[in-house]
């Protein structure tokens, strides 16, 4: 028993050694079906946020690729007692950060007809 088991954990150890990623995806990250190479950035689309691939490397000295999230950070824009609120129109077809959603601030005073949830622009997300 004790001889099967050290067999084993032998041919564990070598075959793991041995095992070695694609060529391709060497130095790619692989998240929402696209490819990203470490340093760079990409949309998926529909959707409004940017994906990095980046190298780490954890205490051991083991390199890992991360894919981090770039998200929209939120704007507010202040409007005045005049303000003609836009349409409302799904921005998810626009690039990062043409995407992200703008909330408007508005006075006290502001008498228009529409309200601050329906001048919220909408990223779809």
């Amino acid at each position: 028993m004790h001889t099967w088991l050290i067999l084993a954990s032998l041919f564990g150890v070598a075959f793991t050694k041995a095992v070695k990623p694609a060529k391709d995806t060497d130095g790619v990250c692989n998240t929402h079906g696209i490819k990203v190479r470490v340093g760079e950035e990409a949309q998926p689309p529909g959707k409004c946020y940017l994906v990095a691939c980046e190298e780490k490397y954890d205490r051991q000295g083991v390199r890992h690729l991360i894919d981090s999230p770039l998200v929209c950070e939120p704007e507010f824009v202040e409007v005045g007692k005049d303000f003609v609120p836009p349409k409302r129109t799904n921005r998810t077809n626009l690039p990062y950060p043409d995407c992200c959603d703008v909330e408007y601030v508005f006075p006290e005073d502001y008498k228009g007809p529409a309200s601050k949830e329906f001048v919220s622009s909408s990223s779809g997300e």
